[in-house]
């Protein structure tokens, strides 16, 4: 559902609704293309699977069910990078012109992703609510990790460029700092981290809900941060 909102959003955005279909009926060797795709294949590998457990399709056989339960993973993976793909494809924009941006975008949306999947796993029975929150703040834990190095990865690569402290300036020092150290960093990245790993201590289910919207946020400001940088 949150998927299907996003992708209105950027209809929404267009001005022009249709330039999304024509995309899809004329491609081209594009970005563009590219994400448009992956959105449209995600959405609907999404509604089929929805749509099997929504209303008990028992009769698809399960070799269908897991192919498409493969591609969408799969295409789920390319749609987390395309924000990162396409702001990195823009070459006037120092900062953004990162091969290690999409990484990063990639695993910040694991990770935002893993907890509005952990927020409706609160909800569940409490038979499988355990087994399904123990394995989602694990997922989450190495998600968080990998974008703590792919964020250094992408700084480190950054300064190494020609006039590279000027351009990761920008982003780390400029006015936009404190929302991305305070924001994105201590609040959407080491502290929920932090909690996760208590929660393997204490096992208390309200840990991981409090990291749930701190993560949410820490991804918000990422994106935010990288976007208006730029123009700081």
């Amino acid at each position: 559902m949150l998927l299907a909102l996003g992708a209105l959003c950027l209809l929404t955005d267009l001005g022009h609704p249709e330039r999304f279909f024509y995309v899809l009926v004329h491609p081209t060797a594009s970005v563009l293309t590219f994400g448009s795709y992956v959105l449209a294949g995600t959405v609907l590998c999404a509604a089929f699977l929805c749509s099997i457990a929504l209303f008990n399709l028992t009769r698809i056989p399960a070799l269908a069910i897991r192919t498409i339960e493969a591609l969408a993973i799969v295409l789920g993976f390319c749609t987390m990078a395309y924000t990162g793909v396409f702001l990195a494809d823009i070459g006037f924009v120092a900062l953004w012109g990162n091969p290690l941006l999409p990484v990063l975008f990639t695993f910040s949306s694991l990770s935002c992703g893993t907890m509005c999947v952990l927020a409706c796993a609160l909800f569940e029975a409490p038979e499988r609510k355990g087994r399904l929150v123990d394995a989602l703040v694990r997922i989450d834990a190495l998600a968080i990790v990998l974008e703590l190095v792919s964020l250094a990865a992408y700084l480190a690569y950054g300064a190494l460029l020609v006039n590279g402290s000027q351009t990761i300036g920008v982003l780390v020092s400029g006015d936009l700092r404190d929302l991305f150290w305070m924001g994105f960093v201590c609040l959407g990245m080491v502290l929920p981290l932090a909690i996760d790993a208590a929660y393997t201590r204490m096992g208390t289910a309200a840990l991981p809900a409090l990291a749930i919207p701190l993560i949410l946020i820490g991804g918000y400001l990422l994106r935010y941060c990288m976007v208006n940088a730029p123009y700081g």
